[in-house]
């Protein structure tokens, strides 16, 4: 292997390709990344077992095709210690070392075998896997309205993870941990399958990371759902996680039927109220109480020290004596990821927990978003 390539753009895949790389490995070989030359593109990949990247760059100034491994975090150091627009050498000596080169400096690294280098095992593609594309923006907020209702560490394995669910020409992103949950769909277009899969937590951190790590959000995504695999392909990179096995909650039969109470908030009033009022909250109590009476939804907060706040937002809904205690951190989650100016919270009867609903309807896309919060005793 021998090749020459500009700082800047081996920087640029590096960085996204080392978030997989965790600094302490029970393998070795784990701390590394795999470095692949072939008809001028270089081809650079990173894995944990359970989660695969790669990432693709065209190249020209290439002499030798090859196949190398490379320390991840002592390669980008040794990058980013370099002057800006400098060329870096890349290849292996007699030695197997393998030599990096820009001007005057000369780093000469140990490296593995690149035969040992791991890929996922038992990916089985077939038939019955579904392809669908998708513009980024959209993708980003199908994760960014659910992601953080997923379980950690949680008994139930399959809370750690979130479902995704095409029917038909929906697609649903689907996330609980038992005491909230959170629901987004969109619709999609000349899809009439069915699929129902649940990604690990951390890949959808790792996606979320990668979708945010690029501006253009009209890029478009190809997805492939597989049966125990799903694949990402965005412009020059590729993500492949392994799927968790386990029933997810029956989400549909969970949404609340029974309406009680419906009423529109300004969704920044409401956050400004709540944020002023929680700097009487101490660690031992994270619950707010919403209550309605004559035209108003009257925010409160009580602490164990018995320190009261209280905040009142006018409403267009007339109703007395409707009360509820909320997780005020899951309420805060809610309101600090939606867009719109109103968001539609729903109460359900006895209440026992609350409904909010945040749709989303031009000419390229529709997006309705629906969270459940459960009521907390006070």
């Amino acid at each position: 292997m021998k090749f020459t390539i500009l700082r800047e753009l081996l920087i640029k895949i590096i960085y996204l390709v080392v978030t997989i790389v965790e600094n302490k490995q029970t393998l070795n070989i784990l701390s590394n990344i795999f470095l692949k030359v072939k008809d001028k593109i270089l081809t650079i990949s990173s894995t944990d077992l359970e989660i695969e990247l790669t990432g693709y760059v065209k190249i020209y100034n290439i002499e030798i095709n090859g196949n190398i491994n490379i320390p991840a975090y002592k390669l980008l150091k040794i990058c980013k210690s370099l002057s800006p627009g400098a060329k870096i050498n890349i290849f292996i000596e007699e030695t197997n070392r393998v030599v990096i080169k820009s001007g005057y400096s000369i780093f000469r690294l140990s490296t593995l075998s690149y035969k040992k280098f791991p890929k996922l095992n038992n990916i089985k593609k077939s038939l019955t896997d579904i392809k669908i594309s998708i513009k980024k923006k959209i993708l980003k907020k199908l994760i960014d309205y659910t992601y953080f209702a997923m379980a950690n560490k949680d008994i139930r394995y399959y809370l750690n993870g979130m479902l995704i669910e095409i029917c038909k020409n929906i697609l649903s992103f689907v996330a609980t941990d038992g005491h909230r949950m959170a629901i987004c769909s969109t619709y999609l277009n000349r899809i009439d399958n069915y699929k129902k899969i649940i990604i690990p937590r951390k890949s959808i951190i790792k996606i979320k990371k990668l979708l945010n790590d690029n501006n253009n959000d009209n890029d478009i995504i190809t997805i492939i759902f597989g049966s125990n695999y799903i694949n990402l392909y965005m412009n020059n990179y590729l993500f492949t996680s392994k799927l968790i096995y386990g029933n997810f909650p029956d989400y549909k039969n969970l949404i609340l039927i029974n309406m009680a109470t419906k009423l529109f908030v300004n969704r920044k009033k409401l956050l400004k109220s709540i944020s002023r009022i929680s700097v009487i909250l101490t660690e031992k109590n994270s619950g707010i109480i919403l209550r309605i009476i004559n035209n108003k939804l009257i925010v409160q907060l009580n602490n164990i020290q018995k320190d009261e706040a209280e905040e009142n937002i006018k409403i267009n809904y007339k109703i007395y004596n409707l009360e509820i205690g909320l997780n005020i951190n899951y309420l805060i989650d809610i309101l600090n990821v939606f867009d719109n100016e109103y968001i539609c919270i729903i109460f359900s009867k006895y209440n026992k927990s609350i409904l909010v609903i945040q749709e989303q309807n031009n000419y390229f896309y529709k997006i309705e978003s629906k969270h459940i919060i459960m009521a907390m005793l006070l």
